[in-house]
């Protein structure tokens, strides 16, 4: 009933051994670390890309390269925890 955390997420199809890059401009009233990941949806949820930054309120881009572990279906996901909703 109370999550843990706050996820974001965009779904795309993936290709074995490409390369995708993740990109995001992110900004928060308040100092807020967010987590941007590119991950699998199936199990065992591999996570291929990932980064967390601390966002402030000024506008900043958080950017990746991340390479799919096999063809399938990932996720472009965004999180943070709930203490700072």
């Amino acid at each position: 009933s109370q999550p843990d955390t706050v996820v974001l997420r965009r779904d795309f199809p993936t290709e074995q051994g490409r390369e995708y890059t993740g990109s995001a401009s992110l900004r928060a009233e308040q100092a807020t670390p967010i987590t941007v990941r590119i991950r699998k949806n199936d199990p065992p949820y591999t996570i291929w890309g990932q980064r967390t930054i601390q966002v402030g309120p000024a506008w900043q881009t958080v950017s990746f390269l991340a390479a799919a572990g096999d063809s399938s279906s990932a996720r472009f996901e965004f999180s943070l925890s709930d203490a700072n909703i």
